[in-house]
């Protein structure tokens, strides 16, 4: 198996396991949890997975603390952006359909190459350069009309409101540029692997101001309690797996953005 599709399968996996995370939200927001709520429990439950692979990526607790003070301006740029992230995969799904927030969080890549262009002096083949443009079409298809008859649409009973999109475009591209960072370190040989479990446990902390600590299920969650946890945790190890994924093929130069 060649880098590439060695980096492609891995990516795959990540995808994967973070792929039933729209519908949980669904899920959970429909059976009354709080938005916050869930941000704070998913991300707290990541942490664990995240660090655990952090520290054994690193070769033991002592090294990673040696990387993280050796990278130190790098976490200092990517642990907020991380942070951001996790809370806004979540939003985006709590405040548009989740059809449009996939669409705009995936045009990360899009974002990548420009990022990439101006700060990385990558060179675009023509093929790169051809997706790009088709996908931002394909982008504008989809929500011109939207803008043109201002009208609230509906796609399978879910709500879009502009905040939403806003959200999940955001989300992209703060995506995009937390690759690039990571690339950026890489290409100077300083890994960020803890910038997960970091960005997660950011997240948590705001989640939990913003909830002011108020971050239990609560009287408003109307079935068993099970399945809020069984969604929770299901929810942390998928974000856990995606980001580990994605730092570590960015950082050991196996796919190419």
């Amino acid at each position: 198996m060649n880098d590439r599709t060695k980096g492609l399968s891995i990516i795959l996996f990540g995808v994967l396991c973070v792929s039933p995370d729209a519908v949980l939200v669904r899920f959970l927001t429909t059976h009354g949890s709080n938005p916050w709520t869930i941000i704070f429990w998913k991300l707290f439950l990541s942490i664990p997975l995240s660090a655990g692979y952090a520290i054994y990526e690193a070769g033991g607790l002592k090294k990673l603390v040696n990387s993280i003070a050796r990278a130190r301006w790098y976490y200092v740029a990517v642990v907020p952006v991380q942070g951001v992230i996790d809370i806004g995969f979540t939003l985006s799904f709590v405040y548009t359909s989740a059809a449009n927030a996939l669409l705009l969080i995936n045009l990360n890549p899009l974002w990548c190459a420009i990022v990439g262009r101006l700060f990385l002096n990558d060179v675009l083949p023509k093929r790169t350069i051809f997706a790009l443009v088709l996908a931002l079409g394909c982008m504008m298809i989809i929500f011109i009309p939207e803008m043109v008859l201002d009208e609230d649409d509906e796609q399978d009973g879910e709500e879009t409101s502009w905040r939403g999109n806003i959200i999940s475009l955001s989300t992209g591209f703060l995506l995009a540029m937390y690759l690039s960072i990571i690339r950026k370190a890489g290409r100077e040989d300083k890994s960020l692997i803890a910038g997960t479990a970091l960005g997660a446990s950011l997240s948590t902390v705001i989640s939990a101001g913003v909830a002011r600590g108020q971050v239990l299920p609560g009287q408003f969650w109307e079935v068993e309690l099970w399945k809020f946890w069984l969604a929770v945790i299901a929810q942390g190890l998928g974000i856990g797996i995606i980001f580990i994924t994605m730092v570590s093929v960015v950082f050991k130069s196996v796919f190419s953005y």
